[in-house]
């Protein structure tokens, strides 16, 4: 019996999908769907437990102009149907919007104790236009910092749970600023959740804004932010976490507490003026960052010479090919010597090296290696005497399996998809100082 009825609603549902048009079957499929979805919520314990736990819930929208306008409105019809699934009111769930551009957009922005029931503020939340006029730049870090000043420290209700929900499309104007934002929000006690849409969004930035992998979401495009609903759904209904009591404790040394001796091996004259400059940067937020700015930890550098000379003369050659190969010299990183001078000279004891610290070696690699196998045997010859290597990949000139003869396991940081270099030092000390 059982079997029949099962065709016969096979049967109904393939004469159903035939006899409407794919906008009417989509349109059906999709109500079907958040029907589904609240109707498991609301029949659901967890649910009920959920609804029944007063919280506050902050959206952090970006509004900056490389969104555009239809996706902005994909973006705002997302957070709309989010909110229907929590019972909205001053004893229960309380919900604000912060967007952002070059400014905080004043229009588009209301507190979380604004709107108490569900009517008003999904109608609110609907009327949220997109700002043609302050979108140039992403302000990330205004945002962050807006609703923790103006709406997480402001609440006065204490002990329930209170979530930041950030979705963006790039990578902040001020990657550094937005990460001591985000750790400043996180220390309030508030779970900043991050959702990245398309394809310039940063994963890596947004693990270190929640400073949980877990807590990150990345969807191709704002069509398919639903598909992420219900995950963030059972991320919003967690209880506020609490820290127990240590049972042993904590250990005496952690990995950063020790000497440490780090250099920082790059060739300027194969860098360039511009690539040189980043490496700059990386070192600068490296020993400013608050996990490395100790004395325990020392730093150097091993530099090759910068002798760049791109010209010649009108009769130095006489055939196409000729100068072709002499451009093809500056496409070509001449690592090797820098390593063995780096595992001879750098961590000795006359170049200010110390007994029993912890030697780790970072390589900045841009342009083609002329000696991959040469590379690879003296990285080999570093890594064996002790120094942990990293290597800081600028470009996408070599293969990966040339990077991994190179660096340690697990030590690659990538920059050749315009990650900045604030963030891979960031990535760096955080790698450095782990267990």
């Amino acid at each position: 019996m059982w079997f029949t009825t099962l065709s016969l609603l096979t049967l109904a549902v393939t004469a159903f999908a035939f006899s409407v048009d794919s906008n009417t079957l989509q349109t059906f499929l999709r109500d079907l769907q958040d029907k589904q979805v609240r109707d498991r919520f609301q029949n659901d314990p967890f649910k009920k437990a959920c609804g029944g736990v007063p919280a506050e819930i902050v959206f952090i929208i970006d509004s900056s102009r490389s969104i555009y306008p239809p996706h902005f409105t994909e973006q705002i019809k997302f957070v709309g149907n989010f909110v229907k699934i929590f019972t909205i009111g001053p004893n229960a769930v309380q919900v604000g919007v912060v967007t952002y551009g070059d400014i905080i957009i004043p229009q588009n922005t209301f507190l979380w104790n604004k709107y108490q029931d569900e009517v008003s503020l999904v109608n609110a939340i609907s009327n949220i236009g997109f700002d043609f006029d302050n979108g140039g730049t992403t302000q990330t870090a205004l945002g962050i910092r807006y609703a923790r000043e103006e709406m997480f420290i402001k609440s006065k209700r204490r002990g329930i749970q209170k979530i930041a929900i950030l979705i963006t499309d790039g990578v902040s104007t001020h990657p550094s600023e937005a990460v001591q934002e985000a750790e400043a929000l996180r220390k309030l006690g508030v779970m900043l959740i991050g959702v990245g849409v398309g394809k310039s969004a940063s994963r890596s930035e947004l693990v270190l804004l929640t400073g949980d992998p877990s807590r990150v979401f990345m969807v191709s495009g704002y069509d398919l932010l639903d598909t992420v609903k219900q995950k963030l759904e059972l991320k919003a209904c967690l209880p506020p976490t609490t820290t127990p009591p240590p049972t042993t404790p904590p250990p005496k040394e952690q990995p950063c507490e020790k000497n440490i001796d780090v250099n920082f091996v790059f060739d300027s004259g194969m860098l360039g003026d511009q690539g040189t400059a980043n490496v700059v940067k990386f070192i600068e937020s490296s020993i400013s960052g608050k996990d490395l700015s100790r004395s325990n930890i020392r730093f150097g550098t091993v530099a090759g010479p910068c002798n760049k000379v791109y010209g010649f003369a009108l009769n130095r050659y006489q055939t196409k090919e000729d100068i072709l190969r002499h451009f093809d010299q500056f496409h070509q990183t001449s690592l090797a010597p820098l390593l063995t001078d780096t595992k001879d000279k750098s961590f000795s004891f006359q170049s200010g090296g110390r007994p029993g610290a912890r030697k780790v070696a970072v390589i900045f690699l841009k342009g083609k290696l002329n000696d991959p196998s040469g590379v690879a045997a003296r990285a080999s010859a570093l890594r064996n005497s002790g120094v942990e290597v990293f290597v800081v990949n600028m470009d996408n000139m070599n293969s990966r399996q040339t990077l991994e003869t190179i660096a340690s396991p697990g030590n690659i940081l990538d920059g050749d998809r315009g990650t900045s270099m604030v963030l891979l030092s960031r990535q760096f000390s955080d790698r450095l100082c782990r267990l």
